[in-house]
């Protein structure tokens, strides 16, 4: 088993490292020698399992070959982020105790878990207006009477290794939902929409979803009344 990843993995690699790769002993590896894997070997890696270095909620090819990009790497270390997270065992190098969690213990492991909190929640923090994050009414520009609309904010403290994004919902109208938003410049998570008259009331709600291909989603966070 770990001869034949091994060959994917030579197959994957940057050409210059090809020749060295031609020479490689991808017999059974000693890995009292390279590192057998435990419970602390994977305290370098990224993403669950130690081991999603493509960051999108699944071990497999696409992690494979940016490990490959890393083979037989020295001086890893917390400055180049343990050679981009390849050194999963935090050892200084990249070897085949890495590719043993990699291709055999992680492989094909996918990531379970929806991103937290779960269910989602508000942001409950108070801003600078003395408002918490729920959502309420605000006039908005050019601040006529049917200028008015609901603002809200989500939990800040929202988070996944591949990231996440937000899906606000009018119970109402379908019509003031925001469908999925991905803040890339992180917190706050906010969410404003125009209503129209100000004896509308609507009710919010929001849930987070993570960017994998598994697209892993909270549950729903409580409603909230925009008045």
């Amino acid at each position: 088993m770990i001869k034949a990843i091994a060959l994917l993995l030579v197959m994957a690699m940057p050409a210059p490292l090809l020749l060295q790769a031609e020479q490689a002993d991808l017999s059974e590896p000693n890995l009292a020698e390279a590192g057998e894997p435990n419970d602390q070997i994977a305290i370098s890696g990224i993403g669950f399992c130690g081991c999603d270095l493509f960051s999108d909620g699944i071990i497999d090819t696409f992690d494979l070959a940016v490990f490959a990009a890393s083979w037989r790497y020295e001086d890893c270390s917390e400055g180049n982020n343990w050679c981009d997270g390849a050194d999963i065992g935090g050892n200084g190098f990249v070897d085949y105790g890495d590719l043993y969690v990699l291709a055999v213990t992680c492989w094909l492991d996918q990531d379970e878990e929806p991103p937290i909190p779960d269910p989602m929640d508000w942001d409950r923090s108070i801003d600078a207006n003395g408002f918490d994050g729920t959502p309420r009414q605000v006039l908005l520009p050019p601040y006529k009477t049917f200028d008015y609309g609901a603002t809200m904010r989500a939990d800040p403290n929202t988070a996944d290794d591949t990231g996440f994004e937000f899906y606000f919902e009018c119970f109402e109208n379908s019509g003031f939902d925001s469908g999925w938003i991905f803040f890339p410049d992180g917190p706050p998570y906010e969410y404003t929409v125009k209503l129209g008259a100000p004896t509308l009331k609507y009710n919010f709600r929001v849930r987070a979803r993570d960017r994998s291909i598994l697209r892993r989603t909270t549950g729903w966070s409580e409603w909230g009344k925009a008045d």
